[in-house]
């Protein structure tokens, strides 16, 4: 028996349960964390996600949760996040770029250089040492490293700019430090013990 032959209709329906099956899961979701678990999703599955063109009637109602692609320059998307730290600024700027930015300068990582260019164009005064910067945001747990001097913004920093800036609003920062701390928690347990804590012993 050849094998049997599957109709577009039975297509059509094996589609419209995966709809099913998903929108069930995002039931217990509020709207802004539905947006991230899809966006998140496609990148998953190697689809596209488009980083700009999108209509004003998509944009979020207040400026602490934006949808991707809401906004096409740095500086009004620095004024409208308003970072009150270095780390925090390096964690702005790398999702910008990974998430804003028109496609012609979208990038996945940035550097030093990124940083010192972010500046001047946000007329924010010059870091002082920005490779400093981006390993203190590394170490706070906002980026993943991924080459010499390179960094990419992980799901924690993420988090920090969708989610917490600008301070007070949107999700609690509580989950950004819960995250931050199991990092340092992790970091504490495979610490080697010295000799002085070997001679208490």
């Amino acid at each position: 028996m050849g094998a049997r032959h599957v109709t577009d209709r039975e297509n059509f329906m094996d589609d419209l349960e995966a709809v099913r099956q998903i929108a069930t899961i995002l039931e217990g979701f509020e709207d802004q964390e539905k947006t991230r678990i899809i966006r998140w999703t496609l990148e998953k599955v190697g689809i596209e996600v488009p980083l700009s063109g999108r209509s004003d009637e998509n944009r979020g109602g207040t400026l602490g949760f934006q949808p991707p692609g809401s906004f096409n320059d740095i500086k009004s998307f620095y004024t409208a996040k308003n970072p009150n730290s270095d780390n925090q600024f390096a964690a702005v700027v790398a999702y910008f770029y990974a998430f804003e930015a028109n496609p012609n300068e979208s990038k996945k990582t940035i550097t030093s250089a990124d940083l010192t260019d972010a500046c001047r164009k946000v007329n924010r005064p010059r870091l002082g040492d920005p490779v400093k910067t981006l390993s203190n945001a590394h170490g706070m747990g906002y980026f993943d490293k991924v080459g010499k001097g390179e960094y990419k913004l992980n799901t924690v920093g993420e988090n920090l700019v969708a989610m917490t800036l600008p301070a007070g609003s949107g999700e609690s920062s509580r989950t950004v430090k819960k995250a931050t701390r199991k990092k340092a928690v992790k970091k504490k347990a495979v610490k080697k013990p010295t000799a002085r804590t070997k001679s208490k012993r």
